[in-house]
């Protein structure tokens, strides 16, 4: 419906859960060719940036997904060896975190949390 239409504009939604954005907003964000997408909850604004352009945006989700299993495996050895107070943690943190750590050091994108 939107396909092509989209491509470099700035898309805002909310997310009353409080999480983080999804795999399926990290896709739908690089399938269209969106310039940032924001995801608004009642106590945060995930927003993310492209900071140039991705030529294969299928592949470039591809990479991105790949990088789920070691992210996973390393928060769940932080929150073991109590680096992680898992008492304090909940799902939505959980998804954060593995959302920042996806995109941290990328050139490509910027990923950021601001409190509401």
């Amino acid at each position: 419906k939107f396909q092509g239409k989209m491509k470099g504009k700035i898309l805002t939604h909310n997310h009353p859960g409080g999480s983080s954005l999804s795999l399926e907003d990290i896709k739908y964000f690089l399938v269209n060719g969106l310039k940032e997408m924001r995801a608004v909850s009642a106590n945060n604004t995930f927003t993310l940036e492209l900071k140039k352009e991705v030529k294969d945006a299928e592949a470039e989700f591809k990479k991105l997904q790949e990088k789920l299993p070691k992210i996973m495996k390393e928060l769940k050895q932080a929150i073991k060896d109590s680096i992680i107070n898992d008492t304090e943690l909940h799902f939505e943190d959980i998804d954060h975190e593995a959302v920042k750590m996806m995109f941290k050091g990328s050139r490509t994108f910027k990923f950021t949390q601001v409190a509401n």
